[in-house]
C-alpha cells in the first residue's frame, strides 16, 4: 500500500488539482476564444463566401449564441472544480479536507512544506 505524506501525493487529488490550476490560469482564453473566432467567422468569412440567405443568417446567429453559452459555461465549470477541490476527502481520516493548509480533523498536511503542527 502506498503511504502518502501529504495531500498532494494522493493521485486523485493531484489530478484534480492539476486540472484546477490549469483552468484557473487559462480560463479567460478558454472562455473568450471561441466567441472571437465565431465573431470573425460571422463578420469576415461568412459574408464573402456564401450568399445572403435567411439560413446562413440563422446559422451565424446560432454560432454566436453557442459561443456565448460556452463562455458562460466555462466559469460555471471552474466553480464546480473549485468546489470539488475544497470538498476533497482527507486520505488519512476520511473527513473533508477543506481550504486550509492542513486537514481540520487530523492535521494531515496539504503539501510537503507545511508542518503538521498548528499554532494558535
Amino acid at each position: 500500500m502506498n503511504q502518502v505524506s501529504c495531500l498532494e501525493d494522493c493521485a486523485d487529488y493531484a489530478q484534480l488539482n492539476g486540472k484546477n490550476l490549469l483552468l484557473r490560469k487559462q480560463w479567460y482564453i478558454v472562455a473568450i476564444l471561441p466567441f472571437v473566432f465565431t465573431l470573425a467567422f460571422d463578420v469576415y468569412l461568412l459574408p464573402r463566401f456564401v450568399p445572403e440567405t435567411k439560413f446562413w443568417h440563422g446559422f451565424a446567429s446560432a454560432l454566436i449564441y453557442a459561443s456565448l453559452v460556452w463562455g458562460f459555461a466555462v466559469p460555471v465549470y471552474l466553480l464546480a472544480m473549485f468546489v470539488r477541490v475544497k470538498l476533497f476527502r482527507c486520505p488519512r481520516c476520511g473527513h473533508r479536507f477543506g481550504g486550509g493548509e492542513s486537514c481540520g480533523s487530523c492535521d494531515f498536511p496539504r503539501s510537503k512544506g507545511v508542518s503538521s503542527v498548528t499554532s494558535l
